[in-house]
Protein backbone atom coordinates (compact mmCIF):
# COMPACT_ATOMS: atom_id res chain seq x y z
CA UNK A 1 0.00 0.00 0.00
CA UNK A 2 2.77 2.40 0.49
CA UNK A 3 3.27 2.37 -3.22
CA UNK A 4 -0.32 3.18 -3.89
CA UNK A 5 -0.14 5.98 -1.34
CA UNK A 6 2.88 7.45 -3.11
CA UNK A 7 1.17 7.11 -6.43
CA UNK A 8 -1.98 8.85 -5.18
CA UNK A 9 0.09 11.60 -3.61
CA UNK A 10 2.00 12.06 -6.83
CA UNK A 11 -1.21 12.27 -8.89
CA UNK A 12 -2.70 14.61 -6.35
CA UNK A 13 0.39 16.85 -6.44
CA UNK A 14 0.33 16.89 -10.23
CA UNK A 15 -3.40 17.76 -10.22
CA UNK A 16 -2.77 20.62 -7.81
CA UNK A 17 0.07 21.83 -10.02
CA UNK A 18 -2.15 21.69 -13.15
CA UNK A 19 -4.93 23.51 -11.29
CA UNK A 20 -2.46 26.21 -10.23
CA UNK A 21 -1.24 26.55 -13.83
CA UNK A 22 -4.82 26.82 -15.09
CA UNK A 23 -5.65 29.47 -12.47
CA UNK A 24 -2.56 31.47 -13.45
CA UNK A 25 -3.53 31.23 -17.13
CA UNK A 26 -7.10 32.32 -16.32
CA UNK A 27 -5.84 35.34 -14.32
CA UNK A 28 -3.54 36.27 -17.18
CA UNK A 29 -6.41 35.94 -19.68
CA UNK A 30 -8.71 38.07 -17.47
CA UNK A 31 -6.07 40.82 -17.34
CA UNK A 32 -5.59 40.72 -21.11
CA UNK A 33 -9.37 40.66 -21.62
CA UNK A 34 -9.92 43.75 -19.46
CA UNK A 35 -7.15 45.59 -21.35
CA UNK A 36 -8.74 44.58 -24.66
CA UNK A 37 -12.17 45.73 -23.43
CA UNK A 38 -10.78 49.14 -22.44
CA UNK A 39 -9.02 49.47 -25.77
CA UNK A 40 -12.21 48.44 -27.58
CA UNK A 41 -14.22 51.04 -25.67
CA UNK A 42 -11.76 53.81 -26.52
CA UNK A 43 -11.66 52.96 -30.21
CA UNK A 44 -15.44 52.66 -30.36
CA UNK A 45 -15.79 56.06 -28.69
CA UNK A 46 -13.40 57.61 -31.22
CA UNK A 47 -15.08 55.98 -34.18
CA UNK A 48 -18.74 56.40 -33.27
CA UNK A 49 -18.54 59.49 -31.14
CA UNK A 50 -19.75 58.01 -27.90
CA UNK A 51 -19.17 55.37 -25.28
CA UNK A 52 -20.84 52.07 -26.02
CA UNK A 53 -19.63 49.87 -23.22
CA UNK A 54 -19.84 50.02 -19.50
CA UNK A 55 -16.05 50.40 -19.20
CA UNK A 56 -15.99 53.43 -21.51
CA UNK A 57 -18.59 55.17 -19.37
CA UNK A 58 -16.60 54.40 -16.26
CA UNK A 59 -13.47 55.91 -17.84
CA UNK A 60 -15.41 59.11 -18.50
CA UNK A 61 -15.22 59.27 -22.29
CA UNK A 62 -17.66 61.72 -23.78
CA UNK A 63 -19.37 61.45 -27.15
CA UNK A 64 -17.70 63.35 -29.94
CA UNK A 65 -19.40 64.91 -32.89
CA UNK A 66 -18.99 63.05 -36.17
CA UNK A 67 -20.27 66.01 -38.19
CA UNK A 68 -23.41 64.19 -39.17
CA UNK A 69 -26.78 65.58 -38.08
CA UNK A 70 -28.34 63.63 -35.29
CA UNK A 71 -31.72 62.10 -35.80
CA UNK A 72 -33.90 63.92 -33.33
CA UNK A 73 -36.79 62.33 -31.57
CA UNK A 74 -40.17 63.78 -32.41
CA UNK A 75 -41.20 66.08 -29.60
CA UNK A 76 -44.50 65.54 -27.93
CA UNK A 77 -46.91 68.46 -28.21
CA UNK A 78 -46.65 71.01 -25.44
CA UNK A 79 -49.22 70.59 -22.77
CA UNK A 80 -50.21 73.51 -20.64
CA UNK A 81 -51.32 76.83 -21.98
CA UNK A 82 -53.51 76.83 -25.03
CA UNK A 83 -52.43 79.01 -27.93
CA UNK A 84 -53.80 82.52 -27.53
CA UNK A 85 -56.69 83.59 -29.69
CA UNK A 86 -55.93 86.11 -32.42
CA UNK A 87 -57.27 89.46 -31.26
CA UNK A 88 -57.23 92.87 -32.92
CA UNK A 89 -56.24 95.05 -29.96
CA UNK A 90 -57.05 98.31 -31.76
CA UNK A 91 -60.61 97.05 -32.17
CA UNK A 92 -60.71 96.10 -28.47
CA UNK A 93 -59.59 99.61 -27.51
CA UNK A 94 -62.31 101.15 -29.72
CA UNK A 95 -64.92 98.90 -28.05
CA UNK A 96 -63.95 100.07 -24.56
CA UNK A 97 -65.60 103.12 -22.95
CA UNK A 98 -63.61 106.36 -22.57
CA UNK A 99 -62.84 105.46 -18.94
CA UNK A 100 -62.38 101.75 -18.28
CA UNK A 101 -60.95 99.18 -15.88
CA UNK A 102 -59.58 95.66 -16.20
CA UNK A 103 -63.08 94.20 -15.77
CA UNK A 104 -64.20 96.14 -18.86
CA UNK A 105 -61.30 94.66 -20.81
CA UNK A 106 -62.29 91.20 -19.57
CA UNK A 107 -65.88 91.63 -20.78
CA UNK A 108 -64.68 92.75 -24.23
CA UNK A 109 -62.20 89.86 -24.55
CA UNK A 110 -63.91 86.70 -23.22
CA UNK A 111 -61.70 84.51 -25.46
CA UNK A 112 -58.75 85.31 -23.19
CA UNK A 113 -60.25 83.86 -20.02
CA UNK A 114 -57.37 81.38 -19.78
CA UNK A 115 -54.68 83.93 -20.65
CA UNK A 116 -55.09 87.01 -18.44
CA UNK A 117 -51.49 88.13 -19.07
CA UNK A 118 -52.43 89.09 -22.62
CA UNK A 119 -54.78 91.76 -21.25
CA UNK A 120 -52.09 93.18 -18.98
CA UNK A 121 -49.63 93.26 -21.88
CA UNK A 122 -52.20 95.05 -24.05
CA UNK A 123 -52.72 97.74 -21.41
CA UNK A 124 -48.96 98.21 -21.13
CA UNK A 125 -48.64 98.57 -24.91
CA UNK A 126 -51.47 101.07 -25.09
CA UNK A 127 -49.89 103.06 -22.28
CA UNK A 128 -46.46 103.10 -23.99
CA UNK A 129 -48.08 104.16 -27.26
CA UNK A 130 -49.81 107.01 -25.37
CA UNK A 131 -53.24 105.74 -26.37
CA UNK A 132 -54.36 105.50 -22.73
CA UNK A 133 -53.25 106.93 -19.43
CA UNK A 134 -53.75 105.77 -15.88
CA UNK A 135 -56.13 108.01 -13.94
CA UNK A 136 -56.52 106.02 -10.74
CA UNK A 137 -55.99 102.66 -9.15
CA UNK A 138 -57.05 100.19 -11.83
CA UNK A 139 -58.69 102.94 -13.91
CA UNK A 140 -57.54 103.98 -17.36
CA UNK A 141 -58.71 106.66 -19.73
CA UNK A 142 -58.39 106.91 -23.49
CA UNK A 143 -56.21 109.77 -24.64
CA UNK A 144 -58.02 112.06 -27.05
CA UNK A 145 -55.85 112.62 -30.09
CA UNK A 146 -55.58 116.31 -30.74
CA UNK A 147 -54.64 117.54 -34.19
CA UNK A 148 -51.21 119.05 -34.33
CA UNK A 149 -51.07 122.81 -34.57
CA UNK A 150 -49.80 124.26 -37.81
CA UNK A 151 -46.81 126.50 -37.21
CA UNK A 152 -47.60 130.16 -37.79
CA UNK A 153 -45.96 131.78 -40.75
CA UNK A 154 -45.67 135.45 -39.80
CA UNK A 155 -43.78 136.47 -42.90
CA UNK A 156 -45.69 136.97 -46.12
CA UNK A 157 -44.22 135.47 -49.26
CA UNK A 158 -42.52 137.91 -51.64
CA UNK A 159 -44.77 137.02 -54.57
CA UNK A 160 -46.07 140.58 -55.08
CA UNK A 161 -42.56 141.99 -55.46
CA UNK A 162 -41.51 139.27 -57.85
CA UNK A 163 -44.46 139.86 -60.13
CA UNK A 164 -43.90 143.65 -60.21
CA UNK A 165 -40.22 143.32 -60.95
CA UNK A 166 -40.98 140.66 -63.53
CA UNK A 167 -43.47 142.96 -65.30
CA UNK A 168 -40.99 145.86 -65.27
CA UNK A 169 -38.31 143.73 -66.93
CA UNK A 170 -40.75 142.52 -69.55
CA UNK A 171 -41.82 146.09 -70.44
CA UNK A 172 -38.16 147.20 -70.70
CA UNK A 173 -37.40 144.32 -73.04
CA UNK A 174 -40.40 145.12 -75.15
CA UNK A 175 -39.37 148.79 -75.50
CA UNK A 176 -35.84 147.80 -76.51
CA UNK A 177 -37.07 145.40 -79.11
CA UNK A 178 -39.56 147.83 -80.66
CA UNK A 179 -37.00 150.64 -80.99
CA UNK A 180 -35.27 148.85 -83.81
CA UNK A 181 -31.55 148.53 -84.22
CA UNK A 182 -29.73 150.57 -81.70
CA UNK A 183 -27.05 152.92 -82.85
CA UNK A 184 -24.05 153.16 -80.75
CA UNK A 185 -22.41 156.54 -80.98
CA UNK A 186 -19.08 155.34 -79.79
CA UNK A 187 -18.94 152.40 -82.12
CA UNK A 188 -20.35 153.37 -85.55
CA UNK A 189 -19.63 149.95 -86.99
CA UNK A 190 -22.12 148.31 -84.68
Amino acid sequence: MPREKDLLETIEAQARHVIALIEEEMADLRGRLSKLQDQHARWTAVLLGGPHTRDARRVGLRPRSTGEPKASKPRPPKVGRPSPAKIDWDEVLRALPDRFSMTDVETVTPALAENPRARIIAIARWSRAKKIEKVGTGLYEKVVERPRKQPRNTRLPDTALVSISGEAEASERASTLSAGPATNEENPAA
